[in-house]
């Protein structure tokens, strides 16, 4: 006799047109990331402890959101998002019958894309993290509108003949050039989705209220995240990305693109601290090294020149100078960017202490051996602190776990 067990999880969500995104009768803003299936160094064939290292992390930055990006995710990877409590948009596709590469999947869509999201549906549906589908990420069928809403009409009843519980959305791509708002393409989904450009999904819901709205890919800038806490129709984002990942790099000798919040190895970017200012409730403050001005993301991501892939890296999470000589200090033209969700906040350097409003910046220049300390106050009570500290002469290479292992070594 044959026997098998599949966990399931129960939980009740939906998305509304007026108030957002709800879970077990709670209403909160879906603060989440894309990823990609690979695990830098570990390359796709990912241990899963490395996914549920990464994950730790990312919850840590105030992460409860997945979009995987762009196929169907490895069902091991969902079997930790359960367990974790992580909620997943669940997506198909990058391209239909238009190609993005000469030998993608364009060419196998007409035969193959109804049985593939029959079998990954089937597959996925007892996964209680995910609560919706997309159909597609910046199709380049949409501007033929003839040819992509009988597609993506198509692609919804499938999902839907497989699982009725959950809603279909699609990573829009410039769908205010396409017209998908006003022709009825946007419309055949149950959640709007679109890439970037919040001012335009803003307006979209507008236009129609009865819309369900939701950022399916989102640039890492303040004004992209009030667009979001400050709208409540506004259901959640995705930024582009959680973790650094292989490939879209410039040229070699770089073979990832590095717009993570954690890097390749788990390491937490300055950005991501940044954004744990924004998503997290648990105090904290972290300060960072400016060595240049962060330059402005485009208006149109994939027309316009993306600056995190031809730009150097701009903030450091240490304050060493270039050169350790003691009569060497850093240019006045260096800054420290602080992030904190506290009331207060305060930097100090020896006896002298600069205290500031929140997200701003300040000059300053350190002789090599010395400190900057940032502490966090609220309601007058220290909860917590940072220390920036001028590296000394290398003394030995250390490694170390990141837990200790279940075996012992004979």
């Amino acid at each position: 006799m044959d026997e098998e067990t599949t966990p399931f999880g129960i939980r009740e969500f939906k998305f509304d047109a007026d108030t957002g995104f709800w879970l077990n009768g709670h209403n909160f803003k879906l603060k989440g990331v894309c990823i990609h299936h690979d695990g830098g160094a570990f390359g796709a064939a990912v241990p899963l402890r490395v996914w549920e290292r990464r994950l730790e992390i990312l919850r840590q930055l105030g992460v409860n959101a997945i979009r995987t990006a762009h196929n169907p995710p490895a069902p091991e990877f969902l079997d930790l998002c359960d367990r974790m409590g992580f909620i997943v948009m669940d997506e198909m596709f990058d391209c239909w019958t238009v190609a993005k590469n000469p030998h993608d999947y364009h060419l196998y869509f007409k035969d193959w894309s109804i049985i593939d999201t029959r079998d990954t549906v089937r597959r996925d549906r007892n996964h209680p993290s995910i609560v919706v589908y997309s159909a597609g990420n910046e199709i380049h069928d949409t501007p033929k509108p003839e040819i992509a809403k009988p597609i993506l009409a198509s692609l919804v009843a499938a999902f839907h003949a497989e699982d009725s519980s959950r809603p279909v959305t699609q990573a829009l791509f410039r769908p205010n050039v396409s017209h998908d708002y006003d022709n009825g393409l946007a419309d055949l989904l149950d959640v709007v989705g679109q890439n970037y450009r919040e001012n335009e999904i803003l307006a979209a819901h507008q236009q129609k209220p009865a819309r369900k709205i939701l950022g399916t890919e989102n640039r890492h800038d303040r004004p992209v995240w009030l667009a979001l806490r400050d709208n409540r129709p506004y259901a959640g984002q995705f930024l582009w990305t959680g973790i650094d990942y292989l490939g879209e790099a410039p040229a070699w000798p770089i073979v990832a693109h590095g717009s993570g919040l954690i890097d390749r190895t788990g390491t937490i970017r300055p950005l991501g601290f940044q954004r744990q200012s924004w998503w997290s409730d648990k105090p904290m403050v972290f300060i960072t090294r400016r060595v240049a001005p962060t330059a402005l993301s485009p208006t149109d991501p994939g027309y316009q020149p993306d600056p995190q892939r031809r730009q150097q890296q701009v903030l450091f999470p240490d304050w060493t100078p270039k050169s350790s000589s003691p009569t060497t200090r850093m240019s006045k033209s260096t800054a420290t960017a602080r992030q904190s969700n506290c009331f207060s906040t305060a930097n100090l350097s020896g006896q002298r202490r600069y205290r500031q409003t929140l997200h701003r910046e300040i000059g300053m220049c350190l002789s090599p051996q010395e400190r900057l300390k940032a502490v966090a106050a609220n309601g007058g009570q220290i909860v917590a602190t940072q220390e920036l500290r001028t590296a000394g002469a290398p003394a030995r290479i250390m490694l170390s776990a990141d837990r200790e292992p279940d075996y012992k070594l004979s």
